[in-house]
């Protein structure tokens, strides 16, 4: 391949995180900040529309971006008791973090309730299906799948974590919800360190769905 050839590649290989980026964010200023249409509608069309950018770039071998290919039974139930630990490991980590936010400043708890009210309006039932089925799988195969793979192959592992993380909290700086923007970092954090160790998204589709369902819908904290 001649080195024009190359580059045009090369160019087509980041052409999905030069597009999905920028879009990201205008998504959630539209989720979040716009006060058109249901914030449940707006959110299952975002997430969606990040995830088909991302599996266009898969390709072929896409299995093996999601779940161990070719290994043993016990390999896939790690990645899944990984994503239920992590799960309740971040849980853990908000409650412990709404305790301390509301004892620095009792003001936060208004924040903190703040962040669930756009989610109003549908039965909880219907709520549980769409982030455990449609956003959290969605959002993972675009900050991971796309974002943080994208970056890892490029510049490296470290580089990819933080690229993930960062970019992940930031469109969330729409809100101006200090708690909401804090929760996002952490989330980031677990999430973009469990994808930079067993490099597949079933354990971190798995955390992110089971997370959203608690916080959202069993065990709010708001």
């Amino acid at each position: 391949m001649t080195d024009r050839g190359e580059r045009i590649k090369r160019k087509e290989r980041w052409l999905p995180v030069f597009i999905g980026l920028p879009l990201a964010f205008a998504l959630w200023y539209w989720i979040f900040i716009l006060p058109v249409g249901n914030f449940w509608l707006k959110i299952v069309l975002s997430t969606s529309s990040l995830a088909v950018l991302s599996f266009m770039d898969l390709h072929k071998g896409w299995k093996g971006y999601f779940f161990p290919v070719g290994e043993d039974r016990i390999t896939l139930l790690i990645e899944i008791l990984l994503g239920i630990g992590s799960a309740l490991l971040l849980y853990g980590v908000f409650v412990a973090g709404k305790w301390f936010l509301i004892t620095l400043s009792p003001s936060s708890g208004e924040y903190i309730s703040a962040v669930y009210a756009p989610a109003e309006g549908l039965p909880r039932w219907v709520i549980a299906i769409l982030l455990f089925f449609i956003t959290s799988p969605a959002e993972e195969i675009f900050w991971r799948g796309l974002i943080q793979r994208r970056v890892t192959e490029k510049f490296g592992p470290l580089q990819g974590f933080m690229a993930a993380v960062f970019f992940y909290t930031a469109v969330h700086m729409w809100t101006m919800n200090v708690p909401l923007i804090l929760a996002a970092f952490a989330a980031g954090i677990v999430w973009g360190v469990l994808y930079l160790y067993r490099k597949k998204l079933l354990p971190v589709i798995i955390s992110h769905a089971l997370w959203s369902i608690t916080v959202f819908v069993f065990f709010p904290l708001g």
